[in-house]
């Protein structure tokens, strides 16, 4: 995959980010990573989902963030979809390329599965970011599906690590 616009920003700040961390420490997502990723991973959704090619996030807001080893980690947290203003889960999970700001590996979950526009849930609209955090907590502690997926590289065409987790034990 030729690297999109973001890329580099999005991975040198997230290499920074799990630097200053322990393997298995919570990582405090600052807003300017925030913002970055609010426009890098709606790209990211494009490359292989049609429904991103007129979608986009407002906020990314972190639920928890935790860093998997060097250069690596995973975030749990919210998406605020620009078009309605809902908010619908997403999780995150990198690997930075050791030698530059590029990711080796890379996979983005989002939506819970719904009727509505794009198959998501829409039962989140107008929930205040706090509600929308309990229930996105008790969600993800089923065995819920998510919408959208993408997995870089491709684990059918490369082997991948990357799979989306349950939450962390406390």
């Amino acid at each position: 995959m030729s690297p999109l616009p973001f890329e580099e920003a999005v991975s040198a700040a997230l290499r920074a980010l799990t630097r200053r961390s322990t393997a298995g420490g919570s990582l405090q997502l600052p807003l300017s990573l925030r913002l970055e990723l609010c426009h890098y991973l709606p790209q990211l959704l494009a490359t292989e989902h049609d429904f991103w090619r007129e979608e986009s996030l407002d906020q990314v807001a972190p639920l928890d963030a935790w860093k998997v080893a060097e250069g690596s980690g995973r975030l749990f947290g919210l998406g605020l979809l620009i078009t309605s203003q809902d908010w619908t889960p997403l999780e995150v999970s990198w690997a930075i390329d050791p030698s530059q700001d590029r990711f080796r590996e890379l996979g983005c979950w989002v939506g819970s599965p719904g009727g509505d526009r794009g198959g998501l849930d829409r039962s989140y609209r107008f929930l205040a970011r706090e509600e929308a955090e309990r229930a996105f907590a008790a969600w993800r502690a089923t065995e819920a599906e998510w919408v959208y997926e993408v997995r870089w590289p491709n684990p059918e065409r490369a082997g991948s690590g990357l799979g989306h987790s349950r939450p962390r034990a406390p």
